[in-house]
């Protein structure tokens, strides 16, 4: 699809009888209007979400012909870390946030009623592991995931029921991972009513703590840094630091990239603890840190305070050493 333009892009998301084509302009289609948008946001201008785009989501939405598995990935578009790549220059992730939230909001807000009848239409009254079902699950919760950027109380409402009432981990942490977007009381009764139920199940734990970290509530490294003292959480087990700290670095970057170096300097004193008895994943952790060279001068000079003072500390683990020393 190299050199297709917007309007044939438009046409065959819209159109297209093969599937992964539909998809492929979808992705090629979002990667070029975030760029457009980043640029447009960093330079303080209004931004706005054309109309042929929504149209050709809308397709997506209502094409009951469809496979639910391809048009719930069809929906999805760039994370911010792939956004941050795909970027010429260099990038901020507080406008790359700003950009695709944008995005994912003026298209629920646009097609709310369509999203709305995907969630009824595909929810089931008891679990199946058939392939029917998890497609159904996929769309189903593709759709709640939108509808849960609007932040409305009956979205809140719904999801809160969905959640108490959800016989399947795939509906229960989809809604608890749309319901940690929120600020609001039904979270924090989310959260520790899905502790409370899986509290005796590191695995589930693992989930809990990563769904948590991955929030992109603005202030949420003080929720990380709270959840490292947390019973669940274990410096010493190496699933739970890529749970919860790994989760938080990759999964929600406009929070480590806090533009005040909090997130940078949790990640730092993580990886100095861990290095003591685990170089290998203090190694793994610290490598969050080697692509400072692509983001704006001002998270480089963070970024690389914290790299300088991993490499300052005595007794610093040859691993460490190694990869530190090399990206700096």
């Amino acid at each position: 699809m190299e050199g297709w333009s917007e309007d044939e892009l438009l046409f065959l998301l819209g159109n297209d009888s093969d599937e992964f084509n539909r998809w492929e302009a979808g992705q090629r289609l979002s990667k070029t209007l975030i760029a457009s948008l980043v640029e447009k946001c960093a330079q303080g201008e209004e931004l706005e979400l054309g109309e042929k785009y929504i149209t050709a989501m809308r397709s997506v939405v209502c094409d009951a012909n469809l496979d639910k598995s391809f048009a719930a990935a069809a929906l999805s578009i760039p994370s911010e870390n792939e956004i941050a790549e795909l970027l010429p220059g260099l990038a901020d992730p507080a406008v790359i946030n700003t950009v695709r939230s944008f995005i994912r909001k003026s298209l629920a807000a646009a097609l709310q009623p369509e999203l709305e009848t995907v969630v009824q239409a595909n929810s089931e009254a008891k679990y199946s592991n058939e392939y029917a079902s998890r497609a159904k699950r996929s769309l189903k919760n593709a759709a709640l995931g939108y509808l849960a950027t609007l932040k409305t109380p009956a979205v809140v409402t719904e999801l809160t029921a969905r959640f108490r009432a959800a016989d399947n981990m795939t509906d229960q942490t989809a809604c608890l991972a749309a319901l940690v977007e929120m600020d609001c009381p039904e979270r924090l009764e989310a959260v520790e009513a899905f502790y409370q139920q899986w509290k005796d199940d590191p695995l589930v734990m693992n989930k809990w703590l990563g769904l948590q970290a991955m929030s992109n509530l603005q202030g949420n490294v003080a929720t990380v840094q709270s959840l490292l003292q947390h019973p669940a959480f274990d410096i010493k087990n190496p699933n739970k630091v890529y749970s919860l700290v790994g989760g938080f670095c990759n999964g929600s970057p406009v929070n480590f990239h806090a533009s005040d170096g909090s997130g940078y300097k949790l990640l730092g004193d993580v990886v100095l603890q861990v290095d003591q008895f685990n170089p290998q994943v203090a190694s793994r952790m610290v490598g969050f840190f080697t692509r400072w060279k692509k983001y704006e001068e001002g998270r480089q000079t963070l970024m690389k305070e914290q790299l300088k003072r991993i490499l300052d500390t005595k007794g610093l683990s040859e691993n460490t050493f190694e990869i530190v020393s090399k990206s700096i």
